[in-house]
This record gives C-alpha cells, structure tokens and sequence, in this order.
C-alpha cells in the first residue's frame, strides 16, 4: 500500500507541480501577470501562493459557491484576486488583511489594477487587532498565510466571534513547514540547506509544531492536516453528534 506522502526527487516533483497546473482549470492572465510583477519587483516572491495553490482556491471558492472571504495575510494580493475569481459568479468579497506597510502598498496597487469592481477589501494593520472589528460578519472561507507564532490566536478569534459560517472551512497554509514538524534531522535536507537564518527556521517550526499540537487537541473542530503544498490544514466545526 502507498504511503499517504509520495517520496519525490526535487526535479520530479518540480514536473509534477506543472504537471498539476498543466491539468486543471487554467488561472486567468491576469493572475500571471501579476506573479510576474511580484516576483520582479519584490523580495520573497515565494511567500506568495504558488499557481496550484491559486487553482485551488479558485476551485474551492467556486465549488463552495462561497460569498465572503477572509484572507489573512495578503502579500501583494495574489491570493486575493484567486479568491475573488472563484467568487465571480455569485458576485462575492474578499477582506485581504496586511500589515507589512510595503505589502500594503503592493497589494493597494493590484487592487487598483485588477479589481474596478471593488469587491476586494484591503486592510492594513495587525491582524489579531483586525479581527476583533469583524464581530457580526460571518466568512464562508477563511484562510491563514500570515506569521505562523499568530495561527493559534487567529483562530481562538475566529472561533470566540463567530466569524466561520456553519458550513465554512479554515484553511491554515505552511502547517508542515518543509517537512521539519516531522523531522528536523539531517536526513531532512530542508534542516540544512533551504534556509540562510537557522534561527529563525527554529522559531517557525516550533510554531508551526504548537499550532499543529493545538489544533488536534481543540474539541470545537475537526481538522484534516494535507500533505501538499508545504501543508495545509483543513479545519471546519466540529458536527454535532
């Protein structure tokens, strides 16, 4: 039987990325473009959602015919304009959330390019704090891809106002955090290699590891970790027995 985790060479499973993208719904021009601005323009472009990532949640906002979307960490508002495509038919918003001042302003800047209908809500400060001015609204998808040492308040906060819809899903992104939450040893070639601040891919990983630790053990949810993309974890409340 296949384990659950298929073990890719890094080249293979650069193939298998395009291949994926390759062979679902294919992502609008203007979302290209803008990964292309992004990436020419700004550092860390990989702390965007890939492609796939973007497919998915196109897929997902439209499959879930969703009508209101959190997006806590916006980056420059790539994931944003994902989540507003996959909404397009129902015509549904997004509140993208940012509280790097440079990011904003990128972000501010695909708004303004992309989204003439305004169905996109850029706010800017710390998300903990803008979270709590959410009371009343309720979001059908909500998705974490902010500092990792934050996941567990955003969601005591969600969960505490009601911001998740009965039928809503949580969606926390980089909840394997290269592997290192399952192992961190040299035989773990992202311990070593991937990244130039081992500090601070310390710290994260214990983060990541509480959070993952947290959200098992809270009995107000069900939650599913997939092993794809650097992890992402699937939350929805839990079903009334």
């Amino acid at each position: 039987m296949l384990a659950g985790v298929l073990p890719f060479p890094a080249e293979v499973a650069r193939a298998v990325d395009e291949y994926c993208c390759s062979h679902s719904t294919a992502l609008p021009p203007h979302l290209a473009e803008h990964k292309a601005w992004t990436a020419e323009n700004y550092e860390s472009p990989d702390r965007m959602s890939s492609s796939l990532q973007a497919q998915l949640f196109i897929f997902l906002a439209s499959d879930r015919r969703a009508k209101r979307i959190l997006d806590i960490g916006a980056f420059s508002g790539y994931s944003a304009l994902a989540w507003k495509e996959g909404m397009k038919a129902l015509g549904g918003e997004v509140w993208t959330l940012e509280n790097d001042p440079v990011m904003v302003d990128a972000c501010a800047k695909a708004l303004s390019k992309y989204d003439a209908e305004g169905k996109i809500h850029l706010v800017s400060g710390p998300a903990i704090d803008t979270l709590r001015t959410f009371k009343g609204v309720v979001f059908d998808i909500i998705y974490f891809d902010a500092w990792k040492g934050e996941y567990i308040d955003y969601l005591n906060i969600v969960l505490e106002l009601g911001l998740l819809s009965a039928t809503g899903i949580i969606l926390a992104d980089d909840t394997i955090c290269r592997g290192l939450v399952a192992d961190d040893s040299d035989r773990n070639p992202n311990a070593i290699d991937s990244w130039k601040r081992p500090n601070l891919r310390r710290a994260v990983r214990a983060h990541v590891h509480a959070w993952n630790e947290y959200i098992i053990k809270d009995e107000r949810v069900d939650v599913f970790l997939l092993p794809a993309f650097n992890g992402m974890s699937m939350i929805k409340l839990k079903t009334a027995a």
